[in-house]
């Protein structure tokens, strides 16, 4: 079948067979299938869903046309394992996870992307780093994960190729957030690296594009089924994301508050960063049969954390792909700053009752949008941003703009308010992991 029938049969609400997947996955593989197709066939699977048939089809075939890593000639004596996150809006956790998990005895091969619209992507963050080679042969990517326990590269054209054009696509025709195709490509680049066991953090909230819960449910669904389906275990939880994880959007800005708190991993500082790490990995570290129950697996990764072993293994595994060795004793030199820096105060007395994280992220790629290159501005964004909940009077810091030019943050200052609810009353408390998986 041609691939424009494929599109307009999904396009008209009919179920895709297993030899349409087959027909149209190779034509993505041998670019006999264009981009606009492809972007048709996303805004198709947006608007009408995909079965979990058609999602275990598409996947078995995303599957066939890529490189699936295999780990038994190497010997690693112990578990593989991975986080999966539908992405968030100043949530850095993707570069803690693996360090974490390395220094508790946990292999974690973490092949991850770049921005998605208004969230910044791992990759992205990563790439900050001067020296650092997010796209290594696949020789060099699969010695590092032995010698230091993980790597967080991006996924190649070798690697899954499939995989990365519809991701590209989606990410730059406004299907993103479609679900079912977010749960395809998630399990697919995971089988492909090897994975045994992943931890699922669905955010849910403002910041993220899974805006209410029933969504977040229903992604979650379609994991489980097509991680199962694929020889993967999976458990984890729907987290609460109606702000930032941690207090800073960007780039080089979020890469810096990661390293930060692997050095000094505080609970006080970045106490959501710390709540969703100790339970993601703890997690991981009981599904895999590292650890038998939940205390011990946590007691396990806060000695990780407070012994300075996970930022060691996470100097380690940077050095490896290429980043300056005293990186982490100076991390400001080696990653970009912007020009300009200037502060949002607060325009009233009260207390911080909500965050729009979706315009947050939307203006974070104002700033980094380049228009005349396909990357985005590294050094941009936002810090110190106030969280929900806190009190401030007028002139307390909302958030500080880091902007390349002067009139940028100005124009940024102009819209950032908005973002920010300010109300007499203080907020009821809400939960940070809302559902167990």
């Amino acid at each position: 079948m041609q691939a424009v029938d494929i599109i307009r049969r999904k396009r008209d609400g009919k179920e895709l067979s297993r030899d349409d997947m087959a027909s149209f996955v190779s034509g993505i593989a041998d670019w006999s299938v264009t981009d606009s197709q492809i972007a048709a066939f996303s805004v198709a699977s947006y608007l009408n869903g995909l079965s979990l048939r058609e999602a275990s089809s598409l996947t078995a075939e995303i599957l066939a046309k890529g490189l699936q890593i295999d780990w038994s000639g190497m010997a690693l004596k112990a578990p593989i394992a991975d986080i999966y996150t539908n992405g968030g809006v100043g949530d850095y956790l993707q570069l803690l996870v693996p360090a974490v998990l390395s220094a508790c005895g946990v292999y974690c091969p973490s092949a991850t992307g770049h921005a998605k619209e208004y969230i910044c992507g791992t990759l992205d963050k990563i790439s900050a780093i001067e020296g650092y080679n997010p796209y290594p042969k696949m020789t060099h990517f699969k010695n590092t994960v032995y010698d230091n326990g993980f790597a967080i590269i991006g996924t190649t054209g070798e690697f899954s190729p499939v995989y990365r054009r519809i991701r590209t696509v989606c990410s730059s025709s406004g299907t993103a957030m479609a679900e079912d195709l977010l749960a395809v490509c998630a399990i697919s680049q995971k089988k492909s690296a090897g994975t045994e066991y992943i931890v699922l953090d669905i955010k849910c909230g403002s910041g993220t594009f899974t805006k209410n819960p029933s969504s977040a449910q229903k992604l979650t669904g379609t994991l489980k089924h097509l991680a199962e389906i694929n020889g993967i275990k999976v458990s984890g939880f729907i987290s609460n994301h109606n702000q930032p994880t941690g207090k800073s959007i960007g780039s080089s800005l979020e890469m810096l508050e990661a390293v930060k708190f692997l050095l000094s991993p505080s609970q006080t500082l970045y106490p959501r960063v710390y709540e969703l790490l100790l339970a993601i990995c703890a997690n991981a570290l009981v599904l895999s049969g590292v650890s038998s129950h939940t205390s011990s697996a946590e007691e396990k990764v806060a000695k990780a954390l407070n012994s300075g072993r996970a930022a060691s293994r996470f100097s380690e595994m940077i050095t490896a792909l290429g980043a300056p060795p005293d990186f982490m004793q100076k991390p400001e030199s080696y990653l970009p700053k912007a020009g300009f820096i200037k502060p949002l105060f607060a325009p009233k007395s009260g207390y911080i009752k909500a965050i729009n994280g979706e315009l947050l992220g939307r203006l974070w790629h104002k700033l980094a949008d380049d228009p005349y290159n396909l990357s985005l501005k590294p050094a941009v964004g936002f810090s110190d941003i106030a969280d929900i909940g806190t009190h401030v009077t007028k002139d307390s810091l909302l958030a500080l703009v880091h902007a390349d030019t002067s009139a940028r943050a100005e124009e940024i200052l102009k819209e950032l308010p908005k973002a920010f609810t300010i109300s007499a009353k203080r907020p009821p408390f809400e939960p940070l992991i809302y559902e167990t998986i």
